[in-house]
């Protein structure tokens, strides 16, 4: 089952979304990154008259300023990663063959064999075929004929990653 299409920078901010909410360890410091701030904004405020009503407000006023930068620097980040790319790189055709996923760009030419995609993953745009919790190889749903096409894909792949097939 074969695949063509070229990568936009949306596929990479759908896989740098998808990691950012499912790796653990990126959510938990995007977690202490927002409540930092709040709980400062709580413990200056302890003296004051009614300290809970001023540290909840100060607390929203800091999560709604703040979320909206980690959001920028992650989106910022995505453009930069992708900007990087070689052109070439972005014209992809991969293939789900028995042996391992094959991977060609114009300048390169790569099989991947299945016991090193540790897992695959999809959502509303993309398959995600994972080789570390931060990496993946990313199949826009757009580049199949059909959404019966991409859950055959899906299907391959999810039964021979990791060595299961």
């Amino acid at each position: 089952m074969t695949v063509t299409y070229t990568m936009t920078q949306s596929d990479w901010w759908g896989l740098s979304r998808y990691v950012y909410t499912h790796d653990w360890q990126l959510g938990a410091f995007a977690t202490v990154a927002l409540l930092i701030p709040s709980v400062v904004a709580f413990t200056s405020v302890l003296s004051e008259p009614r300290p809970w009503l001023m540290a909840t407000r100060d607390a929203v006023v800091v999560l709604l300023v703040w979320a909206p930068v980690v959001y920028a620097l992650l989106r910022l980040k995505t453009w930069s990663v992708f900007r990087a790319l070689p052109k070439g790189l972005r014209d992809v055709e991969i293939s789900a063959l028995p042996v391992g996923l094959s991977i060609i760009t114009p300048t390169t030419e790569q099989t991947i064999k299945w016991n090193a995609i540790t897992k695959v993953r999809r959502d509303r745009r993309a398959i995600y075929l994972f080789q570390t919790s931060r990496m993946a190889h990313i199949v826009p749903l757009r580049a199949f004929s059909s959404p019966e096409a991409a859950r055959r894909f899906v299907d391959f792949a999810a039964s021979h990653a990791g060595g299961a097939g």
